[in-house]
């Protein structure tokens, strides 16, 4: 049944199971080899030009790169011109050598439509190959008279390949702030992803453009910077009444960045994070969680002791149990420590298992105290239990191990 489906081209052969019969196909290409071959390919072919919907074109396409190796390369490069579907087939094209050779025809073709010419760009940027890329990719991108979309194509083409000797060219693109916000901002996003030194000046200068997706991108490719500039830079969009997905970017790239951002994350600690949004907030007690450095554990500690605001209700808890809340950023920052246990965590942790306190870091906080091991921690678990109505295992798990630290014998 299997071969006759991948052999009709009948229009009444539904789409579905052509689309199931092409995935399975991909994945098992050689329970379709025998005498059938060129038929399936010349269905597979129509499939990829013809088919109405979209999916099943895609799933012709990996078909066609899995069963037909070098006899689709073709075929697979008309179909870069598919709008719909012309990123899954550069992606496929780019893992085939014998359609590498055709890519810089393809993308150097004047009057090739711009889809199949953006395709190919994809296509080289995704064969790890800058010396033989690069050259083409290079000298589109410098033409005015390129499309823009193609030069959008281009710039993250030489981004894909990280060819270090782009990075000029792209550097004086995003800068140009006569050249359309959208190119910038591709141009901007192949710099993070080569990260060469030198372009980080541009990167600082367009973190603070007008732009917003030049300025978005900025933020996000300083990230890949490791240096207290960069870090102080990012800082700067941390704040209360800054774009909030801005902010959330600046927090990502901070936790990525690694010691660099350090004393920025603590200033964030010590100050905005006590005062943003929760969600905010604890993204910045995260990064600093990822720390291992004795500044994180104390700017932590700092954060968990300071009295929170008054919790919002976000959701209902289960039928019968109090009204769950947010978890605010001191929460987050008692819970990061949980994983420390060590006795300068004892106050936050003791924190947490207070009346009123957030229901879901007990059980953490409570593990976290037996971790510490002294009568003090002990005590505050004890305290906690008495306190406790309903009883789980974790409760007696822990009663056990005082007890057992404390040579109290139980049972007969």
């Amino acid at each position: 049944m299997l071969h006759r489906a991948a052999q009709t081209t009948h229009p009444e052969c539904p789409p579905h199971a052509v689309a199931a019969v092409c995935t399975h196909l991909t994945a098992q290409p050689e329970l379709f080899a025998g005498p059938d071959r060129d038929e399936h390919i010349a269905a597979l072919r129509h499939h990829l030009r013809e088919a109405a919907a979209p999916p099943v074109r895609r799933s012709a396409a990996g078909a066609l790169a899995a069963y037909a190796g070098a006899d689709g390369a073709w075929p697979l490069l008309v179909a870069l011109g598919d709008a719909h579907i012309s990123d899954a087939v550069a992606d496929l094209v780019a893992a085939m050598p014998a359609a590498q050779p055709a890519l810089e025809l393809l993308l150097t073709r004047p009057d090739g439509s711009v889809a199949q010419r953006c395709g190919a760009a994809r296509a080289w940027g995704l064969t790890g190959r800058p010396e033989a890329a690069a050259p083409a990719l290079l000298s589109l991108l410098a033409q005015e008279s390129t499309p823009v979309a193609l030069r959008a194509a281009v710039a993250d083409a030489l981004g894909a390949l990280r060819h270090p000797r782009a990075s000029g060219v792209l550097a004086t693109l995003a800068s140009d702030e006569e050249q359309p916000g959208t190119l910038r901002a591709h141009a901007v996003r192949a710099l993070g992803a080569i990260g060469a030194p030198d372009s980080l000046t541009a990167l600082l200068a367009c973190a603070r453009s007008p732009h917003e997706a030049v300025r978005a991108r900025a933020v996000t490719a300083l990230g890949e910077f490791p240096t207290a500039e960069s870090a102080g830079v990012l800082g700067e969009f941390i704040t209360r009444h800054a774009e909030p997905l801005l902010a959330r970017s600046a927090v990502q790239a901070l936790s990525r960045m690694g010691a660099p951002a350090l004393p920025v994350l603590v200033a964030l600690a010590d100050g905005p994070a006590r005062s943003l949004g929760d969600d905010l907030g604890a993204q910045i007690v995260a990064a600093l969680a990822a720390r291992p450095e004795t500044e994180a554990t104390a700017a932590l500690s700092r954060l968990a002791a300071t009295p929170p605001a008054p919790p919002r209700v976000r959701y209902a808890a289960p039928l019968g149990g109090p009204l769950a809340t947010e978890r605010t950023a001191q929460e987050a920052a008692s819970l990061a420590l949980v994983g420390r246990g060590t006795a300068e965590c004892l106050t936050p942790l003791e924190g947490l298992l207070a009346p009123g306190s957030w229901f879901g870091a007990h059980e953490p906080a409570a593990a976290a105290l037996l971790e510490i091991g002294t009568h003090e921690a002990h005590e505050h678990v004890l305290a906690f239990c008495r306190r406790t109505s309903n009883f789980y295992g974790w409760h007696v798990h822990a009663l056990d191990v005082i007890a057992e630290a404390r040579g109290i014998r139980l049972g007969p």
